[in-house]
């Protein structure tokens, strides 16, 4: 429940993994795109990791930046879909 509101009129579901409002998983899904197109020939944990550090000093600000400034659209997108799937 928001702090504030009377009772019964906060939030009752609110997915804990939806993209929508938590941009961090398109973070995530560009940083696992850039490790599978490393396609390392026996993913032993210690590749995988190296590839995770490389992988997320390449990340750009510009993604951040993108995501960052969608926050308003996503926000609207939500609420005009009343809490269901939206585009992002």
């Amino acid at each position: 429940m928001v702090e504030g509101n009377p009772p019964n009129q906060g939030f009752e579901y609110w997915p804990a993994q939806s993209s929508d409002l938590n941009p961090i998983e398109h973070v995530w899904n560009a940083l696992e795109r850039k490790i599978e197109r490393k396609r390392l020939p026996d993913k032993n944990l210690e590749q995988l990791k190296v590839a995770q550090q490389e992988g997320w000093a390449i990340l750009d600000d510009y993604l951040a930046e993108r995501l960052v400034r969608s926050m308003k659209r996503r926000c609207e997108a939500v609420c005009k879909a009343k809490g269901g799937a939206t585009e992002y």
